[in-house]
């Protein structure tokens, strides 16, 4: 849009049917637009922006592909998620020699909408291609069942594959929206070959940078085996890495523009997040112990320190409870108590093993300061890399029966528990292993507990997990997500993000500005009291509330006020911290 398109538009008179609509709504001010229509008049960012998004062209355009109902919610697409859809649709109509369709990677922050960034991108494909058919692929269960939702709560009926030789009846079927796992390519395959040459069908894969290199790259070619002309386009909600350079080269340059996690704080898609290493006791020796204990209850009553010590000797005689585990348990508890209990909010914990996370849940039960539950994956499946094999330890075995016994089968065990811990009620707190670190969204959740080593791309995911905004009607403030780190995993930070390439703007500022320590924040803390205080400075008796309102009264003395509260706010604690933490 040129300047002088917009002058034109912002100068042309009403014609005689235009203002009488808009004198009847705008009656008092007329006369004012009257006297400003008299002579040419500039134009304002204001008109600029207006006139730009109102072409009926452009807003027709909006309104068809980039509004949807999420489930009852009503959503309209953020700018980068318009402009991400508009340059996927140009680069899909140029194509290669052999007549395939150009794809690319598509990097938005997570937490900035990428999901639904897939179904508008979906829906526009099929408005510009009548003919299309979407296949939308994940490595992952629960972020299959996830996208799957998603499409669905937008109006769309996509066929989930649920197993491979069906993968393949859905695909000779010509199924126009169908979601699978990306392992389900290569097991309809060792059934019977099927391979589908239209160049009409496009391929978005949710988080490609861990299916598409390394030991599953056979996994992308038994995919491009089925579809050799398809068009493949990559989400990923991480920067590329090194060491994944292949990524661009199985799937086509980066699209622009790309998402930061500095872009989305900003904009205000999600919440920063403030970091948090705290010690816990590591050996048995008791006067250790001891002083731990009596550090981290300083603030409570004697009564309470004496309740409490009761707990953790009973604590000690649970088999298998290590004094580290002992001591997690112990101050998770009393930071949630003291910053979140009661609030609405919530919390995740990332232990080490399944064995950790059920011992941890016999602790916190112990404790009976906070309510919590389990969600692993069955015993014989490895939830990470790291994890050790723990299908023969009886008491993740009797743990998984029992729940199997209570839930009736492992889809309604995590079904249910996830579905209460994203509502008000019971769990505080939800642990778990490898599993809801990747993929889970539940915008109450507000701080992670890290009891086991996360690298790179999990790191990332993981932490990410609280940064969604807490915006229903009657949601707590949520101001930051929190990262309370029990392994010193986040201190190498630094070099998780050596690890990654610029990716085109992407630098290590775009996480540091994002996590922030909340020792660095408390120490603003003093100044902006300073500054607060400073306001009412003239007041002489500081016990007349009367004489701070006549104070008040002064709009210009209320915006200084506001300035100061900008920064000294929450709790009285400053940027929004728990007060009774900062700094513990």
């Amino acid at each position: 849009m040129t300047q002088g398109f917009a002058e034109e538009v912002v100068n042309r008179p009403l014609d005689t049917v235009e203002g009488k609509r808009v004198a009847l709504d705008f009656a008092p001010y007329m006369k004012r637009h009257d006297g400003l229509m008299e002579e040419h008049r500039f134009v304002t960012p204001l008109d600029e922006t207006i006139v730009g998004l109102c072409r009926p062209e452009r807003f027709m355009r909006l309104v068809r592909r980039y509004m949807l109902f999420d489930g009852p919610h009503k959503k309209v697409a953020r700018y980068q998620q318009v402009a991400t859809v508009e340059t996927l649709l140009k680069r899909t109509e140029e194509r290669d020699a052999a007549g395939r369709r150009k794809g690319g990677v598509v990097w938005h922050t997570q937490g900035s909408g990428k999901s639904l960034t897939m179904v508008m991108l979906a829906k526009s494909i099929v408005m510009a291609h009548p003919q299309a058919r979407i296949v939308i692929v994940t490595d992952r269960t629960d972020l299959d069942d996830q996208i799957t939702k998603t499409f669905r709560a937008t109006g769309q009926e996509p066929k989930r594959a649920a197993t491979g030789e069906n993968l393949l009846t859905l695909i000779e079927d010509m199924t126009p929206v169908v979601t699978t796992l990306i392992h389900k390519f290569r097991a309809g395959l060792n059934k019977r070959r099927v391979v589908d040459t239209s160049a009409d069908i496009f391929v978005l894969v949710d988080e490609s940078h861990r299916s598409q290199y390394g030991n599953l790259d056979s996994l992308h070619a038994r995919m491009r085996e089925v579809l050799p002309n398809a068009c493949f386009i990559a989400f990923t909600g991480t920067p590329i890495a090194k060491k994944e350079k292949s990524t661009f080269a199985k799937f086509g340059d980066l699209v622009q523009p790309s998402y930061s996690m500095r872009d989305a704080v900003a904009d205000k898609a999600v919440v920063p997040l403030l970091y948090e290493g705290r010690e816990v006791v590591t050996d048995v020796d008791d006067e250790q112990i001891d002083r731990w204990f009596e550090v981290h209850t300083r603030d409570l009553s004697d009564d309470q320190r004496a309740d409490l010590k009761r707990k953790m000797s009973r604590a000690r005689e649970i088999e298998g409870v290590d004094s580290r585990l002992q001591s997690i348990a112990f101050d998770v508890g009393q930071h949630f108590l003291a910053n979140f209990k009661g609030t609405g909010l919530k919390g995740q914990l990332a232990a080490s093993s399944k064995r950790a996370a059920i011992l941890l849940k016999k602790l916190f039960d112990e404790f009976g300061v906070v309510t919590t539950e389990v969600v692993i994956s069955a015993p014989e499946m490895r939830e990470s890399e790291d994890e050790v094999d723990e299908a023969d330890d009886d008491l993740v075995r009797t743990f998984w029966r029992k729940m199997m016994e209570r839930y009736g089968g492992e889809d309604a065990y995590n079904r249910t528990i996830v579905e209460q811990f994203k509502g008000p009620a019971d769990p505080d707190i939800i642990i778990v292993v490898d599993k809801l670190l990747t993929g889970f969204d539940a915008p109450r959740n507000t701080v992670l507990y890290v009891a086991r080593r996360l690298k790179e791309h999990g790191l990332l995911q993981a932490i990410a997990r609280v940064n969604r905004v807490f915006d229903e009607d009657g949601a707590p403030d949520k101001p930051f997500g929190f990262i309370i780190d029990y392994t010193g995993v986040l201190k190498d930070l630094g070099d998780a993000l050596a690890s990654y390439d610029a990716l085109q703007g992407f630098s290590p500022e775009d996480i540091a500005s994002s996590v922030l320590a909340i020792r660095d924040e408390a120490n603003k803390v003093p100044g902006a009291h300073a500054a607060l205080l400073d306001v009412f400075k003239s007041v002489s008796n500081s016990f007349d509330a009367e004489a701070y309102a006549r104070l008040l009264a002064d709009e210009e003395i209320r915006v200084c006020q506001g300035i100061a509260e900008s920064i000294f706010c929450g709790n009285g604690t400053g940027m929004g911290i728990p007060a009774r933490r900062v700094g513990a």
